[in-house]
């Protein structure tokens, strides 16, 4: 390789070409030489001063083919990635958050409006998450309550329950009176959690 060569002797014919012109081109001013080469090596690109090795535990990483992800040095996915800002951690796994998601350290491919439940990927027009748990949400006006579903067009979350509207009044006029609905225009929620008529009052 070409650092190895570098270590080689002027007459090894394995030494890499650049290396010998240099030596020769530049005879008996082997300072130029040295300077030549570190700044091809130091500010050119091998080791571009543009970004600085990343600590990483006892190690440092190389900011354009490494980077440091759950505390170990790991290789960036792909070359063209270098560099780049997309380029995030996932635990210890480095990903593109342009074409992944990352949930609860678990790597899904990226599509418009994905979001994590827990460590699944779900596009909200198709799913919901309710406490941690995926559900179905094809169904129109279909709504979380606790870690099931429910119809909010037709009933009433209270208390983490699922429960009817009144028969009277419907949905404009139902509220929640601790687990249990009523009809606002015709009875009282009591601090008790009991429903009486308006008009007996609590």
């Amino acid at each position: 390789s070409f650092f190895r060569n570098l270590n080689a002797s002027p007459g090894d014919s394995t030494m890499h070409p650049f290396v010998l012109r240099t030596l020769f081109v530049i005879s008996g001013r082997a300072w130029a030489a040295a300077l030549v080469l570190c700044v091809w090596l130091c500010v050119g690109g091998v080791w571009g001063s543009s970004s600085a090795p990343e600590v990483c535990a006892d190690y440092s990483a190389n900011p354009h083919w490494e980077q440091c992800c759950g505390g170990a040095v790991v290789d960036r996915p792909t070359p063209s990635a270098a560099g780049s800002a997309l380029v995030s951690c996932c635990g210890a796994v480095p990903y593109q958050s342009s074409r992944w998601v990352c949930c609860g350290g678990v790597l899904s491919p990226r599509a418009s409006g994905t979001r994590c439940c827990g460590t699944t990927a779900f596009l909200p027009h198709q799913s919901l998450c309710c406490d941690g748990v995926l559900r179905n949400a094809t169904t129109p006006g279909v709504a979380c309550c606790g870690s099931s579903t429910f119809n909010a067009s037709t009933q009433l979350c209270c208390g983490r329950t699922t429960v009817g509207i009144p028969t009277t009044g419907g949905l404009l006029r139902a509220a929640c009176c601790q687990n249990r609905s009523y009809d606002t225009l015709t009875s009282v929620c009591c601090t008790n959690g009991s429903v009486r008529l308006a008009s007996q009052g609590c």
